[in-house]
């Protein structure tokens, strides 16, 4: 399998999501089928508005979750974010990804206020945060959304199908 790929409809915002971190997500839904989970998502930027994911964490230890909800908690991601950004080729936080168990993947209200948040907060660098969804697999498939934030306006991108 591919790399995954999402482009806003002007293509200016684009999202790869590497085979490895996909394949981590969908163990990870697995793993909580009858409730929420998520991570961070990690990678760089291959230009201003290219942004390549290579890892998706598993939701970290002290994180909260039931049937429709999910905190997300912090044990361990300061320390990973340090020891990825000192490699050769950076990598550093580029959003959350968010597993529902229900079936429409519409981002609650809590998290869009967080990813606002995120884009506006200094202590995150992160001004065009992305919040990738994903739904209950199916039939070999897990449905998905991504959106990403610049400025704190939430636009959504499209899965592009690469040939």
């Amino acid at each position: 399998m591919d790399d995954l790929r999402w482009s806003s409809a002007d293509g200016n915002y684009v999202v790869y999501v590497r085979h490895e971190a996909w394949q981590n997500i969908v163990t990870e839904t697995r793993k909580k089928t009858d409730r929420e989970t998520g991570g961070i998502l990690i990678g760089h930027y291959a230009d201003s508005h290219t942004a390549i994911v290579h890892q998706a964490t598993a939701a970290p230890k002290d994180s909260k979750s039931g049937f429709g909800w999910f905190y997300r908690g912090v044990a361990g991601l300061k320390t990973l974010l340090a020891r990825l950004w000192e490699q050769k080729e950076r990598q550093y936080y580029l959003g959350e990804w968010h597993y529902h168990t229900a079936v429409w993947l519409d981002p609650s209200g809590r998290d869009i206020e967080q990813m606002q948040e995120v884009s506006r907060s200094p202590n995150y660098s992160c001004p065009e945060p992305i919040m990738l969804l994903v739904g209950v697999e199916s039939e070999g498939e897990m449905p998905s959304r991504v959106f990403v934030f610049p400025k704190a306006i939430m636009i959504e991108l499209q899965r592009v199908v690469m040939l």
